[in-house]
Parts: structure tokens; C-alpha cells; sequence
């Protein structure tokens, strides 16, 4: 397990996105929208031409919505079809507090620092305007790492 001095050298200092995986999108954002008064939601189509779960390449698929609370984006994930992380969360917890997502620069230079540190990417994916892997890092806090690089904000 990576101390905490090494995982600085990844620099993620803020947090662009929070990540929460439901079981029906449409039911949690006339929730958030309706009764907490969230901002509208986006949900646009998003297609990854790869996509890699535990290093193994998949044809899994799943829904997104996307919200801004303040800097923030809340991005609900609505697993469809396996194997996912999403998927394996939702047999595991349920729904809930998935990751924290950050938008960085260095994608590549960061996946290739969480090799040499020993930390897995357990999914991870490619379209035409972004890129996302999903950093096993729940060994130290619970919580999954995100870093996403993209040439469009959502929200």
C-alpha cells in the first residue's frame, strides 16, 4: 500500500466531481431537481471506444447525468450492463458515494506514476473527447479516486 507522501506526487489538490452510482437515474434526478432543487441536469450521450475493467477489455455500458453544484459536478452513473465498478458498488453497498473526480492535464504521466506506486486502475476508458481511470485507492480512506481528462466542460 502507497503512504501518503508518494500519493501527493499525483497533485490532486481539488476535487472536480462527485460520482454517484444509482439504480434509476430518471426517479433520483426528479428527486434532486423537484424536492432539493438542484440545477438541471445534462445527459449527454457519452461513448467510450474503449473500455477496461480490472485491465480486461469489455463491452459494458452505462447511464450518466450530469449536474453543477457550484465547481462541482455531480455526476449520477446508472449501471446497464456488466461488468462495471458501478455494478459491483451497487451489489456491494448499494447506491450511494461512489468517487471523487479530478480533471487533470497529465493523464498519461499519471497513470504510468500509479503503476510505479502499485496502484491498480480498476476501470478506465477512452471517447472522442475524454478519458477517465478509476484508481484503486479505497485501501486508505474508502474512497475511489477518478482522473479525467476532457476537452469540454458538461456543466
Amino acid at each position: 500500500m502507497p503512504n501518503g507522501n508518494k500519493f501527493k506526487n499525483f497533485s490532486l489538490e481539488s476535487a472536480d466531481q462527485i460520482g454517484v452510482v444509482v439504480e434509476n437515474i430518471e426517479q433520483v434526478i426528479d428527486f434532486y431537481q423537484d424536492v432539493l432543487g438542484f440545477n438541471q441536469f445534462v445527459q449527454p450521450e457519452i461513448s467510450y471506444n474503449e473500455v477496461y475493467y480490472y485491465g480486461e477489455r469489455v463491452n459494458s455500458r452505462w447511464r450518466m447525468a450530469f449536474c453543477a453544484l457550484g465547481e462541482v459536478e455531480l455526476e449520477l452513473i446508472q449501471p446497464i450492463s456488466k461488468p462495471t465498478i458501478y455494478h459491483d458498488f451497487l451489489e456491494e453497498k448499494g447506491e450511494g458515494l461512489h468517487h471523487l473526480g479530478f480533471i487533470v492535464n497529465n493523464f498519461d504521466e499519471l497513470i504510468k506514476r500509479s503503476e510505479k506506486l502499485g496502484i491498480d486502475i480498476i476501470q478506465q476508458g477512452e471517447g472522442e473527447t475524454s478519458r477517465f481511470a478509476y484508481l484503486e485507492t479505497r485501501q486508505s480512506g474508502g474512497v475511489i479516486y477518478e482522473i479525467i481528462e476532457r476537452k469540454v466542460k458538461r456543466v
